[in-house]
């Protein structure tokens, strides 16, 4: 399941044409995007993962 965090345009670094993107946060962590631009057929998108959790420094 997915929950949207950010709706807004943008344009195509191919043809320059105008495109709608949606951001949003998929289950177990992390951010989804993807859109087509529809005048060069283009597709863009990305999934990124939560970022891991690294151990705390030890005092010194």
């Amino acid at each position: 399941m997915t929950s949207t965090i950010e709706v807004g345009t943008t344009h195509c670094p191919s043809c320059a044409a105008p495109l709608n993107f949606t951001l949003d946060a998929v289950e177990g962590g992390g951010l989804r995007y993807d859109v087509t631009c529809a005048p060069c057929q283009q597709v863009y998108f990305h999934v990124s993962t939560e970022a891991p959790q690294l151990p705390a420094a030890a005092a010194a």
